[in-house]
């Protein structure tokens, strides 16, 4: 297309790639242009692949469309996360969250924003997880990070999984020391009671025996 006829033919002898406006999306517009390139060599190389690349399109349209939806969720996710880390509905939200994104690289593996915000998810769960002291889960959660997690999370983790092996030290210290305290309570007591016991028989003895000697005929 062109104001005349002349510049329309040097347009085709130029091989222009067409341009199209904000309606059509890049990715698309990338596809017709590679089509209707002038070389051979820069056009795809036959039908199949012309194909494949339209139907790369349109699954890419739905990963789209996905994505949109998991990057709302994770926008919710996390303000809820900053005051209300722990209810159902937000493991709920997370689990559909992280789901999603997980959907959008099965269907895009290129798609380098769905693995972005996957980690994002993850991380969000895992700060919120150790901040409410469950850090069985929030190492579940850093374990799964296809790369390894920034270095102050971890550092907060090791601390306070320090923290809570003393506190279990601790714990099984004053368990072993209450134990030990009523083994030697219960001995005390049982020897008490022997002493006791023993004097008991002893006076009961001198006893019977005093009343023998006052029996009839013995004085």
């Amino acid at each position: 297309r062109a104001p005349t006829t002349e510049e329309a033919i040097n347009a085709a002898a130029r091989g222009d790639a067409p341009m199209f406006d904000a309606s059509v999306p890049e990715e698309l517009a990338l596809i017709c242009r590679r089509a209707m390139a002038k070389m051979k060599g820069d056009r795809f190389a036959g039908v199949t692949a012309f194909k494949q690349a339209l139907t790369d399109y349109l699954r890419h349209q739905e990963a789209s469309a996905l994505y949109q939806t998991a990057a709302r969720q994770l926008v919710e996710l996390e303000a809820r996360l900053a005051s209300d880390g722990g209810s159902d509905a937000v493991h709920a939200l997370f689990s559909e969250c992280r789901f999603t994104f997980e959907q959008v690289r099965r269907l895009w593996p290129e798609f380098e924003g769905a693995k972005t915000r996957l980690r994002q998810t993850l991380l969000a769960m895992a700060r919120a997880e150790l901040r409410r002291d469950r850090l069985a889960a929030a190492r579940l959660l850093l374990s799964q990070l296809e790369a390894p997690a920034p270095a102050e999370l971890l550092a907060q983790l090791e601390l306070a999984e320090a923290e809570e092996r003393n506190r279990e030290h601790r714990l099984h210290a004053l368990e072993r020391s209450a134990k030990e305290s009523s083994v030697d309570a219960a001995s005390s007591e049982k020897a008490l009671y022997s002493r006791g016991l023993g004097v008991s028989l002893f006076l009961v003895g001198a006893a019977l025996q005093t009343l023998e000697t006052l029996k009839p005929g013995t004085l």
